[in-house]
């Protein structure tokens, strides 16, 4: 059997899904998105390639580490020019590139770009709902596809059940924040669908593979 379940937040049936726009943290679960050091090393990947290994550890010069500020000064525009100065500054005093102080600065910079990245996401949509599965696929992804049994037999080796329907919150200084508004253990459920007015999610549901 597929569920289509629609949840209002206006209505009291739906008390467990009323924080899913007005949050409620002592009724959900929330947690940054990703860490930090995963953050920073896409960063380093973005601004110096495959093997950032050699950032911050030399201790004859800093050609590495002004390289990497140069060029997200460049893409920061005017607000990077502050950034860039002090840069120089650091390797007209010949800073080597294992002092902290390029770190910082470049970790700094590369938040500040984020911020810019990420402004007019921020402005239009600074909540988004999502869901968390497994895998799905291995065959034509239609409409029923993993809610029903049709495609047991096809079914990826990632496949298992268990998913969350969640919401994704920016800040307008780039911070993520995940919080968890329903959980199967049992089950699968995707393709969240929320209203026009913000107010009501509708999404497909199957409680497990045996008896729903």
């Amino acid at each position: 059997m597929i569920c289509r379940l629609a949840f209002s937040l206006t209505s009291v049936s739906a008390v467990f899904l009323s924080a899913l726009l007005v949050t409620n943290p002592a009724s959900l679960r929330a947690e940054n998105a990703f860490p930090e050091e995963r953050l920073q090393l896409d960063w380093l990947l973005q601004d110096h390639g495959p093997d950032p290994s050699g950032c911050f550890t030399n201790t004859e010069h800093c050609d590495i580490e002004h390289s990497l500020l140069q060029k997200v000064a460049s893409q920061l525009g005017d607000p990077g020019t502050s950034f860039l100065q002090k840069a120089n500054e650091l390797a007209a005093a010949k800073v080597v590139g294992g002092d902290p102080r390029w770190k910082e600065l470049y970790f700094e910079a590369c938040e500040a770009r984020r911020q810019s990245r990420l402004k007019a996401l921020f402005d239009k949509y600074p909540r988004i709902v999502y869901t968390k599965h497994a895998v799905l696929g291995a065959s034509h992804y239609a409409y029923t596809e993993n809610p029903t049994d049709a495609q047991k037999t096809e079914r990826n080796s990632d496949y298992r059940f268990g998913a969350q329907l969640c919401l994704l919150t920016l800040d307008s200084e780039g911070s993520v924040v995940s919080e968890v508004l329903y959980e199967t253990k049992t089950g699968i459920l995707r393709d969240p669908d929320v209203s026009y007015d913000g107010k009501r999610v509708l999404f497909s549901m199957r409680h497990n593979d045996s008896t729903d």
